[in-house]
C-alpha cells in the first residue's frame, strides 16, 4: 500500500482554480445584473473591444462556450443594441459583429464593475503578487496547449 498522503480537495490545483473560476462567475453575474448583462455577454463585448469586429466561431472560442451557445448570446446583445452585424469583407458566410455606441458605453459602465470585483479578489495580493499570479496563471495555460 502507497503510504503517502492522499490528496484533498484543498490540495488539488484544479480544484482551487475551478474554485476561484465559479465563485468569480458569481460574483461577476451579481454585480453585471446591474448593467444588464451577463458574464459570457461581456466576455463576448470585452473580445471585440480588444480585436474588433469578430465573428461567432471567433466569439465562441474566446468565451470557452460552443457557437450555438454564443449565438444565443449575440442574439441578446443585439436585441440591446448592443452589437451590429456587418459582412465580413473576404467571405459572405461569415458575419462579423461590432460594438454599437450603446454598447461600448455599457461595457464601459460593466468594466467599472468588474473592476471592483477583481480588486476584491486581490485585496490581499500586493501589485507584485498579482503580476506573479497572472503571469503563471498565464504559463501553466500554456503549458497545457502545448498537450493538445
Amino acid at each position: 500500500m502507497d503510504d503517502r498522503p492522499q490528496p484533498t480537495l484543498e490540495t488539488l490545483l484544479g480544484y482551487s482554480i475551478k474554485r476561484a473560476q465559479h465563485t468569480l462567475r458569481i460574483a461577476l453575474d451579481r454585480q453585471l445584473a446591474e448593467v444588464g448583462l451577463t458574464t459570457p455577454q461581456y466576455t463576448a463585448l470585452c473580445f471585440i473591444q480588444s480585436v474588433g469586429p469578430s465573428s461567432n466561431a471567433d466569439l465562441a472560442r474566446a468565451g470557452f462556450v460552443t457557437p450555438q451557445t454564443m449565438h444565443a448570446v449575440l442574439t441578446g446583445l443585439e436585441a440591446s443594441d448592443f452589437l451590429e452585424r456587418h459582412p465580413h469583407p473576404d467571405s459572405r458566410k461569415i458575419i462579423l459583429f461590432d460594438l454599437t455606441t450603446a454598447g461600448a458605453r455599457q461595457l464601459s459602465e460593466a468594466h467599472m464593475l468588474a473592476a471592483v470585483i477583481e480588486m476584491t479578489m486581490f485585496a490581499h495580493l500586493d501589485r507584485t503578487e498579482q503580476r506573479r499570479l497572472m503571469k503563471q496563471l498565464v504559463t501553466a495555460s500554456e503549458a497545457l496547449d502545448a498537450l493538445r
